[in-house]
C-alpha cells in the first residue's frame, strides 16, 4: 500500500541567537545536547533544535505526518535537500508541536500529531542558496518588501510516521572494542586499496560503503538518512551485525 500524507503545515520560523525549533507541547522529555559549531540540528526525544544557515531571510518549516514510511521523492522545487537526518520522535504531551526560538518565545499548538512514537525524517533545503541571497540583498539595501518575499528560501521538513512500540533509546558512546573494531575494519579496506591511513581514510571507507550501508537499513525495516553523511552509531551497528554474520 502506497503512503498516505495525512497532514501538512508550513510556517515561517522566527529565529534566536542562530536556531530555532519544535517540542512536544506539554511533553516531558530531556533536553537536546548543547551545540556545537559544526552542527546543523541537535536533538532529545521530543525536542528538536535546528540551526539554520541564514537567520534573515526567515527560513521556514513544513511539518507533514504519514501514516507510513513517506515516499522516497524528496524534492522541493527540483530541490533536493543538502542536509538530512532521521531521528526518533516521542508525543507524550496532549498531541501539538509548538515552535520556539532562543530570546524570541514560543507558538504552541501549530501542528496537530497524535500522541506515539514516531520516526522523524529531517530535511533541509537551499542553505547555501540562502547565505548567497542573504548577501544579495545587503549589498544592494533591500527594502522589508524584498526581505519579506525571501522569506522561507531555506526550508526544514519534518516527516513523521508511525514508529514500533519499542523503547527509544538516544544513541549512545561507541565502547573502546567497538571503535577498535571499526578502526580495524577500515585500515583493513585502506591496505586493500592502496589507500593511505590519515585523517582522512575513514570519510573515503564510509563513502565506498554508504549505499550497502543505507540497503542493510532497508533491508532491516530500520530508516536511515538517504542524503549527507551516515551517523557514527549506525555505521557501528552495522560493521557489529556483519561481524556477527561471519562468526556464524
Amino acid at each position: 500500500m502506497a503512503p498516505h500524507l495525512l497532514n501538512r503545515r508550513t510556517e515561517i520560523a522566527a529565529t534566536g541567537h542562530g536556531m530555532f525549533g519544535f517540542y512536544d507541547k506539554e511533553g516531558t522529555h530531556p533536553a537536546p545536547p548543547p551545540w556545537h559549531g559544526d552542527e546543523w540540528y541537535t536533538a532529545s526525544s521530543g525536542d528538536v533544535h535546528i540551526y539554520p544557515a541564514c537567520q534573515q531571510p526567515a527560513p521556514a518549516i513544513r511539518f507533514e505526518r504519514w501514516d507510513q514510511l513517506p515516499t522516497h521523492d524528496v524534492y522541493d522545487k527540483l530541490d533536493l535537500p543538502e542536509v538530512a537526518a532521521t531521528l526518533h520522535f516521542e508525543i507524550n504531551g496532549e498531541g501539538t508541536l509548538g515552535l520556539m526560538a532562543a530570546a524570541a518565545g514560543a507558538e504552541p499548538g501549530v501542528f496537530d500529531i497524535p500522541p506515539g512514537r514516531y520516526h522523524l525524517q529531517l530535511l533541509g533545503y537551499r542553505r547555501s542558496l540562502a547565505v548567497a541571497k542573504e548577501r544579495d540583498l545587503q549589498a544592494h539595501n533591500a527594502d522589508d518588501e524584498e526581505w519579506e518575499q525571501a522569506q522561507g528560501t531555506e526550508l526544514y521538513v519534518a516527516r513523521f510516521w508511525p514508529a514500533p512500540l519499542e523503547p527509544i533509546t538516544e544513541p549512545r558512546a561507541s565502547t573502546d572494542a567497538e571503535t577498535e573494531r571499526y578502526l580495524d575494519t577500515v585500515h583493513a579496506w585502506a591496505r586493500n586499496q592502496g589507500i593511505p591511513i590519515d585523517e582522512n581514510t575513514n570519510d573515503a571507507w564510509e563513502a565506498a560503503h554508504a549505499a550497502d550501508i543505507r540497503a542493510w537499513y532497508e533491508g532491516q525495516g530500520i530508516p536511515i538518512n538517504e542524503f549527507g553523511r551516515i551517523p557514527g552509531h549506525m555505521v557501528e551497528r552495522y560493521l557489529a551485525a556483519h561481524h556477527a554474520e561471519e562468526r556464524e
